[in-house]
């Protein structure tokens, strides 16, 4: 039997799945229950892949059934790494009997052809691609914040990127003395939370230790909850249901933040130069982190200014996304403004 010419083509970064079907000249289809499948290629590298029915695999599999079906999957995080342009492969068979004693399995070719690559025009960061959020995402604020009696401040979406503090700001132009602050944390999407660190920033003062490599038990894709000094002392961020209100946990003393900026000095009248030194605006290693809201009550910012999140990952391998953040400010005056 002559083998049958089949072309194909795998699209970088995405799943392949390829489908052959075996059937006779009688247009019955060929039982391969029992049958060995050998998928070899060779690219235009050099390189050689393998594929079959009875290897376990996690970058591959390839099964077979009575109808005549041979199915071939291969996930995007191995096709992502595919750099050639082009193959060539032969598809063999061997049935599970010898033709006649002595002679072997009989084994033949069953299919060849070219293999093509559609190249992305972007590369895939496999790490980058998210779990997909079911259903809307929970506003914390909804269910927690009407009985502050605050001031709601909306923040921007983030990109929290892998290995890196990513910021966000709000801008405050409100003098007031402060009574309480509660942070919203909504949307929450990364592919490894546990990695995160978040930290509060008012205009002036110290920063704010929120999270800290916190494994959330209840955690989904699109996670929300909101931190505030009023909530139950033993709902911590670990118990916190998806919306839901806790506490900071205190790891201030194994967590600590890098505030060294580059600092910019002064050339002439008209123009400046970047020093690369950095301006110790508080030791790396010795910054007096606060681990709770308290100390803030009593702040009065005075002629307003920036509120900074900052998300830091601390680990290689995950990034994600904050859909936004939200900042409750109830103010001592509070009850005579609102």
């Amino acid at each position: 039997m002559p083998a049958a010419s089949y072309n194909f083509s795998i699209e970088q970064g995405s799943d392949l799945e390829v489908v052959f079907q075996y059937i006779d000249e009688n247009n019955t289809f060929v039982n391969l229950t029992n049958h060995y499948v050998l998928l070899k290629w060779i690219t235009d590298s050099g390189q050689i892949y393998s594929f079959d029915n009875i290897t376990n695999s996690s970058d591959y599999k390839m099964v077979t059934d009575s109808r005549g079906r041979i199915q071939l999957n291969i996930p995007a995080r191995v096709t992502n790494t595919y750099s050639f342009n082009s193959a060539i492969y032969d598809m063999d068979i061997q049935e599970p009997n010898e033709q006649y004693p002595g002679s072997g399995l009989k084994r033949y070719r069953f299919a060849e052809g070219n293999i093509g690559i559609i190249k992305r025009n972007i590369a895939v960061v496999i790490e980058d691609i998210l779990s997909p959020i079911i259903g809307p995402i929970v506003d914390a604020c909804d269910s927690n914040c009407s009985s502050f009696d605050s001031v709601i401040y909306a923040g921007s979406g983030l990109i929290i990127k892998d290995n890196y503090s990513s910021v966000s700001k709000i801008s405050i132009q409100d003098n007031r003395v402060i009574n309480y602050v509660e942070l919203a944390i909504n949307g929450l999407n990364h592919k490894s939370h546990q990695d995160l660190s978040i930290f509060l920033a008012p205009p002036s003062g110290d920063k704010i230790l929120l999270f800290a490599n916190n494994k959330i038990n209840n955690y989904q894709p699109g996670f929300s909850f909101i931190l505030s000094d009023r909530a139950n002392p033993t709902t911590l961020a670990n118990t916190v249901t998806n919306g839901g209100i806790c506490r900071i946990s205190n790891k201030a003393n194994s967590v600590r933040f890098n505030n060294s900026i580059p600092r910019l000095l002064c050339q002439n009248e008209n123009t400046f130069v970047e020093d690369n030194t950095p301006l110790s605006v508080g030791s790396l290693n010795n910054e007096n982190l606060l681990t709770s809201f308290s100390g803030l009550t009593g702040y009065v910012p005075s002629g307003g200014g920036d509120w900074s999140l900052y998300i830091q990952d601390n680990d290689v391998g995950g990034s994600g996304i904050l859909s936004n953040w939200k900042l409750v400010v109830t103010y001592v005056d509070a009850d005579l403004e609102l």
